[in-house]
């Protein structure tokens, strides 16, 4: 229970790491009783329907992904949160004019943060508040089908792309960043940046963070 949560009129406890899961609940139950912004979402969002391309391959759209696979009661059951509620919820938030959802960082903090953000974000585009007055996000075109939360699949640790500088990510990505800093691989860090971090004395390897960080040239903490 935070401080938000505290002064909130509805708090909605829910099992950790399941927040995007609730987000495609809801978006079911607002598709399926037709209660989004489908002038918005014609206009302005990419793969809501299904779509065919000149071969006839049918690449599944939003809509029947989240019809698919996110009926309430499997996620009640997955989150926690009784199927009254997210009932109630998902009709709130669509009849209710000017109301946004927000990933925070109970959210993006998550091994998967990026797709359960992107789940609560599509909360707002169903309801064609992106990128308008009150609403979130620049305006702009909108994809619904750049990622699915059909399940948690890590990406290498190093990506596999043919850029200069590959990322790093995956599973376990932070915790083998001293050891790749030092090591030089897949090529040496000349400069690193913290955003609201301390490695050193967050991490259980604070003392090879304290080595890495030494054995960069520059380092900038925010």
């Amino acid at each position: 229970l935070s401080a938000s949560a505290a002064k909130a009129e509805r708090w909605v406890p829910i099992r950790s790491g399941t927040h995007g899961l609730l987000a495609l609940g809801l978006a079911y139950l607002i598709i399926k009783e037709q209660l989004y912004d489908a002038r918005f979402v014609k206009e302005s969002c990419a793969g809501f329907e299904d779509e065919t391309d000149r071969q006839g391959h049918v690449t599944e759209g939003f809509k029947n992904l989240v019809l698919k696979n996110y009926y309430p009661g499997f996620v009640s059951e997955k989150t926690g949160v009784p199927l009254d509620q997210i009932i109630s919820l998902a009709r709130m938030f669509a009849s209710t004019s000017g109301a946004i959802a927000l990933p925070g960082a109970g959210v993006t903090a998550t091994v998967d943060g990026v797709y359960q953000a992107w789940a609560v974000m599509a909360l707002n585009a169903l309801a064609g508040r992106l990128g308008t007055r009150g609403g979130v996000g620049p305006a702009g075109k909108y994809p619904f089908r750049k990622a699915t939360l059909k399940g948690s699949i890590a990406p290498p640790l190093v990506s596999g792309s043919t850029e200069q500088f590959p990322y790093l990510g995956g599973r376990g990505a932070i915790e083998s960043l001293p050891e790749r800093i030092l090591a030089g691989t897949p090529y040496r860090i000349k400069a690193a940046i913290l955003n609201n971090v301390n490695p050193v004395y967050d991490s259980p390897q604070a003392n090879r963070f304290r080595q890495a960080l030494q054995n960069i040239p520059f380092t900038v903490a925010v």
